[in-house]
């Protein structure tokens, strides 16, 4: 089963989806949701501001899966003239 479809079932919603947590514990919370529904090989692209705790969720995720993070960014810039 793809992770689309495991995400799907356990959370009820169809992907993409907007997930807002307000605070830290709902953070933890969804990564403690998450983390044991991933496999070996998923991908999992998050979306948002800087600063909206993007990493931190990261971590709390690789954390409930007791794995060291190993994460990759991707920046991206754009230079507006004028």
């Amino acid at each position: 089963m793809t992770l689309q479809k495991r995400l799907e079932a356990h959370f009820g919603v169809s992907l993409p989806h907007t997930i807002v947590r307000k605070n830290m514990a709902s953070a933890t919370r969804l990564a403690k949701r998450l983390a044991p529904l991933l496999q070996a090989g998923d991908v999992v692209a998050l979306c948002g501001e800087l600063g909206t705790g993007k990493t931190w969720l990261v971590g709390r995720i690789c954390q409930a899966l007791e794995v060291m993070p190993q994460l990759y960014f991707e920046v991206k810039t754009g230079i507006i003239r004028h």
